[in-house]
């Protein structure tokens, strides 16, 4: 019972800072890791306008083929430790998308 708390590791061997437009690239875009070797704790937020209908999935790609885990409405952001190389949707237009990536 009651609220699990937890303690975020950051790594001092890399963290790249970023905002990129992100697409409506079928085969969603690959987010720019910089110097980063192993991707580890994520935080993404949707620059979008208040009020927006406008989303952006995360998620991965296999093959060619995007696979979205995550929606992020306007405005919103969220945090979770990635497994692999991220990538990201916009539903429509370019959205800009910033993100802090910790490397594992």
């Amino acid at each position: 019972t009651g609220v699990q708390t937890c303690a975020l590791p950051i790594s001092t061997a890399g963290l790249v800072k970023n905002v990129q437009g992100i697409t409506t690239n079928v085969a969603g875009d690959a987010l720019d890791l910089g110097s980063i070797g192993t991707p580890g704790f994520a935080y993404f937020v949707n620059l979008d306008t208040a009020g927006s209908s406008e989303t952006i999935t995360i998620g991965s790609q296999v093959g060619g083929t995007y696979y979205p885990l995550i929606k992020l409405k306007a405005t919103k952001c969220c945090m979770f430790r990635l497994n692999g190389t991220p990538y990201a949707k916009s539903s429509a237009g370019t959205i800009d998308l910033m993100y802090a990536i910790y490397e594992s």
